[in-house]
């Protein structure tokens, strides 16, 4: 009896030595945990994008001053090309007083240049408009341009010629603003600044099916339905994004009479554009760019296959030149002027062809139209490092050249032939005009 009460007791202990071993033999099962009820998706946001239109129009509609800065990019980039700040007030006989004060990106710098490489920034402009008279402040030149605004679309022009218009969100300070809202779309919100904002894309026209959706994306602010985005697909640089935004008493003073600087000229903008009559008669003409001639169109310059004009003027260092100088050679001339926004955006994209072309045959020369003896295109080109030929007082022959519309552009082949040209600034100009020349080139 004795002996099979301590053989219990040893098998006690072992099997207790045998649980402190392993420990997972003391261990209760393991129960699985209920699932936690997962939450339900949100329900998508809708917003009745009439309505929000609405809103919008009754807000702009109220507002006697908007104040913000500003900053404008390329679609598809974070990178801005005009930075500035804008203040706006209504003015007592209508419309309104407007003032901007910024910077843009240098004309020569290169596309895929960083923000921060310097280049930015070294064209400081400052404008202001007092009801009548819109002034322009270019410090690099020591110039005021300035204009008598009679209607609403001067002012549009003055600032587009100036480059400057895509800072200013001019939906919202139309007479009747945000009046076009026929089959707009809500496609969502986005925080822009701190501000929770309702976008609205309203189109241009109709969709078409299977086609991407065309028009103005607006982001309206919940707070106060004013917008802090405008998406603009007309145009190279069609985003304007508005921060620190700020509406009538809290809108800084601004000076909407610009003074003049001590040392500076004050010039019109429109000096420099012909005036002659003769100058506005439509031709045909081929676009450049486009070898087979399938695109005509009715445009104030010389035909193609038209004898280009004999003209004899001076270089920038004083020398008598003439077309006939250049025979054998394809000749780019580009008439352009300080004076023109527009031209002075082209230029990088000449010196590019300039560059290319060098050596092969080709010469570029700028065609400077002014009507300023103070004026100063050499100085201009060595400040913006554009490298190619100068040619001063073209106005001399714009008559004779047809040019109408600035920058206008011609290309001359060897035999003193117009094989190409264009009027205006499009964002592929260096390739159209390296199509021209390539397909004037002599074959081997």
């Amino acid at each position: 009896m004795r002996a099979c009460f301590v053989a219990i007791l040893a098998v006690l202990f072992l099997g207790a030595c045998d649980s402190k071993d392993d420990p997972s033999k003391s261990k209760p099962p393991t129960i699985a945990a209920a699932p936690k009820p997962q939450p339900k998706p949100a329900e998508p946001i809708k917003k009745d994008p009439a309505q929000v239109m609405q809103e919008a129009r009754d807000a702009a509609t109220k507002v006697r001053a908007i104040g913000y800065s500003a900053a404008v990019t390329r679609a598809g980039s974070d990178q801005a090309v005009l930075k500035g700040n804008v203040a706006a007030v209504r003015a007592e006989a209508g419309g309104w007083l407007l003032h901007l004060k910024g910077s843009s990106e240098r004309a020569d710098k290169p596309a895929a240049a960083p923000a921060d490489s310097g280049s930015f920034g070294a064209n400081p402009f400052e404008i202001g408009y007092d009801g009548a008279n819109a002034r322009s402040i270019r410090e690099e030149d020591k110039v005021v341009f300035e204009k008598v605004i009679l209607e609403w679309e001067d002012l549009l022009d003055f600032l587009q010629d100036q480059n400057t218009r895509p800072l200013v969100a001019w939906e919202i300070m139309s007479e009747k603003p945000l009046e076009a809202a026929t089959g707009a779309t809500f496609e969502g919100q986005e925080t822009i600044g701190g501000e929770l904002c309702d976008i609205i894309l309203v189109p241009h026209a109709a969709p078409q099916a299977d086609a991407p959706a065309r028009g103005t994306r607006y982001s309206f602010a919940v707070s106060d339905r004013l917008p802090r985005r405008i998406v603009r697909s007309e145009g190279e640089n069609p985003v304007l994004t508005m921060s620190e935004f700020v509406t009538n008493s809290d809108v800084p003073g601004a000076v909407y009479a610009l003074p003049t600087p001590n040392g500076f000229r004050i010039r019109d903008p429109d000096a420099g554009k012909p005036r002659n009559a003769d100058a506005v008669t439509a031709v045909k003409t081929r676009i450049l760019g486009d070898p087979e001639n399938r695109l005509d169109m009715a445009t104030t310059s010389l035909k193609i296959g038209d004898e280009a004009p004999a003209w004899e003027l001076k270089d920038a260092s004083g020398k008598v030149v003439s077309l006939a100088d250049y025979k054998g050679k394809i000749v780019v001339m580009d008439f352009w002027g300080t004076w023109c926004g527009w031209c002075v955006k082209a230029m990088p994209a000449i010196e590019q062809v300039h560059q290319k072309y060098k050596g092969k045959g080709v010469v570029v020369l700028g065609m400077n139209t002014e009507n300023d003896p103070n004026a100063d295109p050499a100085g201009f080109m060595r400040r913006n490092n554009f490298t190619y030929g100068l040619i001063l007082n073209a106005e001399k022959i714009t008559q004779k050249y047809k040019v109408f519309g600035f920058p206008t552009l011609y290309v001359i082949d060897g035999k003193g032939k117009v094989v190409g040209a264009e009027s205006g600034f499009s964002p592929d100009l260096a390739d159209k005009l390296s199509a021209v020349i390539d397909d004037a080139m002599p074959k081997n």
